[in-house]
């Protein structure tokens, strides 16, 4: 099974479920996405089917370095389990993430209007702090 949501401007949506909105919250396992949608996936091309499904819900602008750019970080969740007959059964998990890249408002403008357009300009400051943020988490575990 699969599940997939993206963060946009500090908030999570859920791609498979129409792109609706979702809620976080922390429990003794750690963080959790209350109500996000879980498909069914028996095979790679089911994966990939709900991979381009999801991509159609994404929040996407053109931009002056891409025309189809994202504006927002993007999280998939594969869920997969081998049944071994009197085994029982094994399970692995694999969560791909698709980051937003740095926004710059010198490089990398709104196709449609200026720099300073105050969705873009909102999208911009969200992307970066949330690339920050990554990027001393990372530093800390390093």
């Amino acid at each position: 099974q699969c599940g997939y949501l993206e963060v946009y401007n500090e908030r999570c949506r859920d791609l498979l479920g129409e792109g609706r909105n979702l809620k976080l919250r922390e429990g003794k396992r750690g963080v959790a996405v209350d109500g996000l949608t879980f498909d069914l996936t028996p095979s790679a091309d089911d994966v990939m089917n709900a991979l381009w499904r999801g991509n159609a819900h994404r929040t996407v602008a053109a931009m002056k370095m891409n025309a189809r750019s994202s504006r927002g970080h993007a999280i998939l969740y594969v869920c997969v389990e081998e049944l071994n007959g009197d085994a029982g059964k094994r399970m692995g998990k694999l969560t791909l993430v698709d980051l937003a890249g740095m926004e710059s408002s010198k490089k990398s403008f709104p196709v449609e209007g200026a720099s300073g357009h105050p969705q873009r300009r909102e999208e911009a400051k969200h992307i970066n702090t949330s690339l920050c943020a990554l990027a001393s988490v990372v530093a800390a575990l390093s």
